[in-house]
């Protein structure tokens, strides 16, 4: 469908805190961000502009909104867009008051499917190239803990609700598996973050404290592997089309 696109180029990143550079802070127990995420990074080699609109806490509802209104007043060549790990989430101490009760994540698996799907398609109908980004992994172990935090009582009920903490790796792995769904029903480019992780057998180093942010190694392996994927299907957008990296 895209044969040409105009250099430069001008890119959007549509993400939650992955997108934003934010990681977590083990010794302060804070979040920061990291200036030098994976964003700016692949921008040293972006051929043009790119507008970050990644934001902490961003779901898909959230996200998408927002993106439109920036395309109603600009036209972009490529759309990035990172989204699913809130949308997967859920509210953890509500499950820890109530485990027998009927708990849904911040977006349904078919209701985060449905509305990306439909953003890929409103890109490719207004000719703009949409890029999927899938999931980093979760480190579950690590994940529960910060869940629970200090509050030790949660792991209990958190635990009978859940069965076994891996439960927490399954349910994230079906929004993944709803990213890649997505990008081939509507013929869409899409990067493997995911297995950019998985390619290490000590994954978690590459993961903060809390068992979900990239810490800066993190956000550096999704920009290679963001670049990557450029190089192979569209070396143009960059400003070194080779594969020398």
């Amino acid at each position: 469908m895209y044969t040409t696109v105009p250099v430069p180029c001008s890119a959007v990143v549509c993400g939650d805190s992955i997108a934003a550079g934010v990681l977590f802070d083990e010794k302060s127990r804070r979040y920061t961000k990291d200036e030098n995420g994976f964003v700016h990074t692949l921008q040293m080699e972006w051929n043009g502009s790119i507008l970050n609109l990644g934001k902490f806490g961003n779901t898909i509802g959230r996200a998408l909104p927002r993106l439109q209104r920036h395309l109603d007043k600009e036209t972009p060549d490529l759309v990035f867009i990172e989204l699913g790990g809130n949308d997967s989430d859920f509210n953890w101490k509500a499950i820890a008051a109530a485990p027998h009760a009927e708990h849904t994540p911040a977006t349904p698996v078919e209701e985060f499917e449905r509305l990306l799907g439909a953003a890929v398609e409103d890109l490719h109908a207004r000719e703009i190239i949409p890029v999927l980004c899938t999931l980093p992994p979760v480190d579950v172990e690590r994940y529960f803990k910060h869940i629970c935090g200090d509050d030790t009582w949660m792991m209990e009920p958190l635990l009978e609700w859940l069965g076994n903490v891996t439960h927490i790796y399954w349910w994230h792995e079906r929004y993944n598996a709803a990213i890649l769904r997505v990008a081939r029903q509507t013929n869409a480019y899409w990067v493997d973050v995911r297995g950019a992780f998985l390619a290490y057998p000590d994954f978690p180093r590459f993961i903060c404290a809390d068992g979900i942010h990239p810490n800066h190694e993190g956000q550096a392996l999704i920009a290679r592997a963001l670049e990557w994927e450029l190089r192979i299907r569209r070396p143009d957008l960059l400003k070194t089309p080779d594969l020398v990296h």
